[in-house]
């Protein structure tokens, strides 16, 4: 795995969540990546990913990243949903729809990246291969939230994934 970029959500969310599952010992990264989980959810906050290439591709998109501006767009979070993933896991995760400005992202992506945007909205939540530990989390989560709730993304992380995984740079959308 070479780089990933992601929509970041506000402070207000990531320590929300915290508290929510304060705790719990969640992975936010599913099995079967080249990465190291543990490190890889040390170092992320709960996330949107928008892109991801390999690393030899590196010399084509790093740059193409440096000139991404974007404006700050919303999510709306319908609920959680799970998914059966790599290695016999179980993932749950919010699922989410497009908010305002969201399209003008994809648009961006399309003229700079040239590459789409992921197709799987989501902000992963937990994965495990304890089934029931994941399916808990829901019931835990789904209790404390009213859906659906928008988020606001004002920054996109760019993060190194490998050993060990490093935000690399962080783009603020222009206001």
């Amino acid at each position: 795995m070479g780089y990933t970029l992601v929509a970041a959500f506000d402070k207000q969310f990531e320590e929300e969540m915290e508290k929510i599952l304060k705790e719990k010992e969640t992975i936010k990264i599913p099995l079967g990546r080249d990465c190291d989980r543990i490190s890889a959810n040390r170092s992320m906050k709960y996330h949107m990913t928008l892109f991801h290439w390999a690393k030899q591709y590196d010399s084509v998109y790093l740059p193409r990243v440096e000139q991404l501006r974007f404006v700050p767009f919303e999510i709306k979070v319908i609920g959680t949903e799970l998914l059966y993933a790599e290695e016999d896991s179980l993932l749950l995760y919010f699922s989410v729809m497009p908010g305002e400005h969201y399209a003008d992202v994809k648009e961006k992506f399309k003229q700079i990246i040239e590459a789409e945007v992921s197709s799987f909205m989501h902000i992963t939540i937990a994965v495990s291969k304890d089934h029931q530990y994941i399916r808990n989390l829901k019931t835990i989560v789904d209790e404390h939230f009213c859906y659906p709730f928008c988020l606001k993304v004002t920054e996109l992380n760019l993060y190194h994934i490998w050993k060990p995984v490093t935000l690399n740079k962080i783009i603020r959308g222009d206001e």
